[in-house]
């Protein structure tokens, strides 16, 4: 008998009327950028690093465990607001070029699980649905609930209120931010709390920790912290 193949979660998005998006080019410019940016920042993360396929309209990557999983969709959404990805997240074997690093190459229960959750999010108007094997649907509902809300509030985001929140992730500190933006830090502070960044990360760090909790029950291997 051979050796079970690891677990393996996939991610996968698609962005959201980019039919309607004028400056295509310079629109997929931005994507790339930010996605390569999002590589880098996770890079202990992938077993296949997120990139991008049909142009800038979808992306995929697989991810040694979940826990990222909803934070990279974030940071990736308040780079590139107001365009913005829906997204899955599902666990599942990986058993086609397995170790090529290329999502673009791969195949396997995993990929078929990320694309039906998908569909389904995208009939049901959802940006973030999961497919965490063993989990049950009423979990996986809750947090999908929770991602929707925040879905709704970051969506109401001006340009300046993105732009601050994206850079605090970035750089860490409100000083920091205001330099980089030249405004005061007063400024910054006034932006990050009319984008409601502290109940924001409230929801995602419940989302984060459902995913580590899912992951550990799922395989025992990808619940290490790291």
């Amino acid at each position: 008998m051979g050796k079970k193949p690891p677990t393996r979660f996939v991610l996968v998005g698609d962005m959201i009327h980019s039919r309607a998006i004028r400056e295509r080019r310079k629109m997929a410019q931005r994507v790339e950028a930010q996605i390569r940016l999002v590589n880098r920042r996770w890079r202990g993360a992938w077993v296949a690093p997120l990139t991008t396929t049909r142009g800038m309209d979808e992306f995929s990557g697989v991810l040694r465990d979940a826990r990222p999983a909803f934070d990279i969709v974030v940071f990736l959404n308040a780079a590139l607001h107001p365009a913005r990805f829906r997204s899955a997240l599902a666990s599942g074997a990986v058993d086609v070029a397995p170790e090529s690093g290329d999502a673009a190459a791969m195949d396997g229960p995993a990929f078929h699980r990320a694309a039906d959750a998908l569909a389904q999010a995208q009939r049901r108007g959802l940006p973030f649905a999961t497919a965490i094997e063993g989990q049950p649907r009423e979990a996986c509902g809750l947090v999908e609930a929770t991602a929707r809300l925040h879905d709704v509030i970051s969506a109401s985001w001006t340009n300046r209120e993105a732009e601050a929140v994206h850079l605090y992730r970035l750089v860490g500190t409100q000083a920091a931010v205001a330099r980089k933006l030249r405004i005061t830090q007063q400024a910054v502070s006034d932006a990050l709390s009319r984008a409601r960044f502290s109940d924001l990360t409230v929801a995602e760090d419940a989302i984060r920790a459902w995913l580590q909790q899912a992951a550990a029950a799922t395989d025992p291997q990808t619940g290490r912290s790291r």
